[in-house]
């Protein structure tokens, strides 16, 4: 068993999923703070964080490189608020009322008719 190290988490091979979280929340506690603290700059600390990830990435095979970055970005998503509900779904948005619409468009008419046509006097 070898073990690798990305920002102080020794990573044992084969690789442990609760190792592969905590490292992702170690990230984005990283990315939070370039984000809000002005002492990092956020790209040079998520290209560093990649860096890292890619050079221990080299060492696997496909399928525990797989398994890492399937585990690794989940969390990230995870952790960011992301769910993976479709997009079009409407579970949380409400139908607009037609009757609201009709008086809408109808106060819209109103307005238009007096702006253009009320002021037309017809010639006879």
């Amino acid at each position: 068993m070898s073990t690798y190290t990305i920002d102080g988490f020794n990573f044992d091979l084969p690789l442990n999923t609760e190792q592969i979280k905590a490292l992702a929340k170690f990230h984005r506690e990283q990315l939070h703070n370039a984000v809000y603290h002005e002492n990092e700059q956020i790209g040079s600390v998520g290209i560093s964080q990649r860096a890292k990830i890619a050079a221990f990435l080299t060492s696997l095979d496909s399928q525990s490189r797989s398994h890492f970055y399937d585990t690794y970005n989940n969390e990230l998503k995870g952790l960011a608020g992301f769910d993976d509900t479709p997009a079009d779904s409407h579970s949380h948005e409400k139908e607009m009322n037609p009757f609201i619409l009709f008086v809408g468009l109808a106060i819209v008419a109103v307005v238009l008719y007096f702006a253009f046509v009320a002021h037309i006097t017809p010639t006879t």
